[in-house]
């Protein structure tokens, strides 16, 4: 399917892939998901950027938390690794 609203997750187990933090980013993971027939959510989101400590927005991406090990596979075959990741409330380099 690809992009879905976040509310039609709302009874499965969802985990935040990444933090995009741009919109270039963005359109690459959005169209790696797409391409390989993932579901996911986007939603716009505060963090802080982990070099300066500055709290900036970026575009979340949500799957369902059975295909997120896959996923980020995925984006880190496409060379995304660099992609703000979220284990924590704080968020991380990956």
């Amino acid at each position: 399917m690809g992009r879905i609203e976040l509310e039609e997750f709302s009874e499965k187990a969802i985990s935040r892939l990444c933090i995009a933090d741009s919109i270039k980013e963005a359109e690459q993971i959005e169209n790696i998901l797409t391409e390989n027939g993932i579901d996911f959510a986007v939603s716009l989101e505060k963090y802080v950027a982990s070099i300066l400590l500055s709290e900036r927005k970026g575009i979340a991406f949500y799957v369902l938390s059975g295909q997120e090990h896959y996923c980020r596979n995925l984006l880190a075959g496409k060379g995304l690794s660099s992609c703000l990741t979220v284990d924590e409330p704080g968020m991380e380099s990956r």
